[in-house]
């Protein structure tokens, strides 16, 4: 719901200032969205579930966040996330839509990474609690 509310808004704006944006540029933003930010919420999980403390984990996430953003932007920008989720890798320049050709790889390999990080944090939850 997170990653479909902002383009929502985005397109009802749109809409009612009479400078329609087309439903397939909305979609292809709202996938790369949810696909970049499901990694995002996935690491949250992971480390609030390693992390214990009120603070600690949100502090932890948000630091792991900036660090990965910095990381990634210097010597792996192919693999960075952020530009990802902002569609930094298929924008055309000249009109600043989308172009036709999405990142699949990198959609796909987030999707993978969200997963396996919810099956982390789900093994060390049941490890804990049980």
């Amino acid at each position: 719901m997170l990653g479909v509310v902002p383009w929502l808004a985005v397109f009802v704006v749109a809409s009612f200032a009479r400078k329609p944006i087309l439903i397939t540029q909305v979609a292809s933003y709202v996938l790369l969205l949810v696909a970049g930010g499901l990694v995002y919420f996935a690491m949250a999980v992971l480390v609030s579930s390693l992390v214990s403390g009120e603070y600690t984990a949100p502090a932890l996430a948000f630091g792991i966040v900036l660090l990965a953003a910095m990381l990634f932007d210097a010597w792996l920008r192919q693999f960075n996330l952020w530009r990802l989720v902002t569609g930094d890798f298929s924008i055309d320049r000249s009109t600043y839509l989308l172009s036709e050709h999405l990142p699949w790889m990198g959609i796909l390999s987030s999707l993978s990474v969200a997963v396996l990080m919810l099956l982390a944090s789900t093994i060390v939850v049941q490890r804990r609690e049980f």
